[in-house]
């Protein structure tokens, strides 16, 4: 009887932790769609390029953010070109200086096509109380959630230095 009512138990904790983890995730999608819909936010850009001496320009930087009329960053987006033909898309949105989600794309000029773009890396990280909560992969996993964070945190100490 006993290993019966704990096994129920430990069933049960399971599903209420699976349907939680569940719903801060709606609830976080439901943010990033208000932000993008938003209409009374302003986006500036910033356009810059990396250069190493004797090598020349070695990246090109497009930074988007998006803020309201106090300069409060609800949306860094970074667009990075690389000499190797690789272009990164890191998007991140932010709560109260806060990340809770990013998502990162990677893309490499196709070997078999000039034109197109190869997905290299196609992942989404939730958070919470800035730690990781869930993480999805729709490409290889190149990233994890602790990196993600420090990159996020460096773009918004960027974004709020350029104001």
């Amino acid at each position: 009887m006993k290993k019966i009512t704990l096994t129920t138990l430990l069933i049960l904790c399971i599903l209420i932790f699976s349907c939680n983890n569940s719903n801060k995730i709606d609830e976080i999608n439901n943010y990033v769609e208000k932000i993008d819909s938003r209409k009374d936010l302003t986006e500036s850009i910033t356009e810059f390029e990396t250069e190493i001496i004797g090598k020349g320009i070695v990246a090109g930087f497009e930074i988007y953010e998006l803020t309201d009329k106090s300069k409060n960053i609800y949306r860094l987006t970074a667009s990075i070109a690389k000499q190797n033909d690789s272009v990164g898309e890191y998007e991140f949105y932010y709560k109260n200086d806060s990340l809770i989600f990013a998502r990162i794309k990677d893309f490499i000029q196709s070997k078999n096509n000039s034109q197109s773009l190869d997905t290299l890396v196609d992942s989404e990280f939730y958070y919470e109380d800035n730690r990781l909560i869930e993480r999805t992969d729709k490409k290889n996993i190149n990233y994890d959630g602790e990196m993600i964070k420090q990159i996020s945190e460096f773009y918004l100490i960027y974004g709020k230095r350029t104001d």
